[in-house]
């Protein structure tokens, strides 16, 4: 096998890993970057404005919003 032949079945196989891995994505509904934001900013403020993880706030949120999308739809 050539070196061309080699990179192409290697890039071919990316592009369907992304291809997969983008479909199974658009089934499933997602909170858009804004909403996940404010529900963060939300959590910072009922927390007392107190310092925390900026991190652990976000992915609390996008979490909450998950699980509030999904129970509507479902």
């Amino acid at each position: 096998m050539s070196t061309k032949t080699k990179t192409h079945a290697r890039s071919r196989s990316s592009v369907v890993a992304l291809d997969f891995h983008t479909s199974a994505h658009e089934s499933k509904p997602r909170p858009t970057e804004d909403q996940i934001r404010d529900r963060a900013y939300q959590l910072f403020i009922e927390r007392g404005c107190m310092p925390g993880s900026p991190v652990i706030d976000w992915l609390d949120a996008e979490q909450q919003l998950i699980h509030e999308l999904r129970s509507t739809t479902a």
